[in-house]
């Protein structure tokens, strides 16, 4: 985790160094972006209750040398059972790029927060704690520009990594009575798999 936020104030300190006047004098080969994301997630997890449709958000900021960028985001991932706040590394390359562009974006980390989703007043029996795991996103997209405002409209695939920790209670005999035991340990690993559809908002 302490990677991320080295990169985040890597990057960060390599933006402020990129301001108008060193950007102009390397003809803007290098530039600095902010990005706000918001995606639908479809997909399911049991399909025999349908098909899913929820929100994702996240901010991206970094920078770009010629067709190439390089950033880090945090973001909030909801899923119907569970919800997430990743942090992540992104990727892009502009395959046609002109005023307009063809874009290859891949975003990959993990999650700060996870936390799941009761639908009713109690939690689920044995129900302990939920942690997130690996975030894989890659999406292919087209920006449009406009002065210094990009609009980015994008389809891909979101992997999402999630564990469920149960803790049961044992009982155990010692001769005259019963005594609480050492609980019964269970995992349980939830792959998640949604196709995103997204739209994104950045400026340089």
């Amino acid at each position: 985790m302490r990677v991320f936020f080295a990169l985040l104030i890597s990057v960060s300190g390599l933006a402020q160094s990129v301001q108008p006047d060193s950007v102009s004098k390397s003809k803007k080969k290098v530039t600095y972006f902010a990005t706000l994301q918001t995606a639908s997630l479809i997909g399911c997890n049991d399909c025999s209750k349908g098909k899913e449709v929820t929100f994702s958000g996240a901010i991206v900021s970094g920078v770009r040398i010629k067709a190439f960028g390089v950033g880090v985001g945090v973001g909030h991932d909801s899923y119907r059972d569970a919800n997430t706040a990743p942090i992540f590394m992104v990727t892009s390359w502009d395959i046609i790029r002109r005023k307009n562009a063809l874009v290859l974006q891949v975003q990959y980390g993990t999650s700060l927060k996870t936390w799941r989703y009761f639908p009713y007043d109690y939690e689920e029996y044995g129900y302990k704690s939920t942690a997130g795991g690996t975030m894989f996103n890659p999406v292919m997209g087209y920006r449009l520009q406009y002065e210094k405002v990009q609009i980015t409209f994008g389809v891909g695939y979101k992997y999402q990594v999630i564990t469920n920790r149960y803790e049961y209670p044992t009982w155990r005999w010692t001769g005259t009575e019963y005594v609480p035991g050492d609980p019964s340990r269970r995992n349980v690993l939830m792959e998640l798999s949604r196709l995103v559809v997204s739209m994104a908002v950045g400026w340089n």
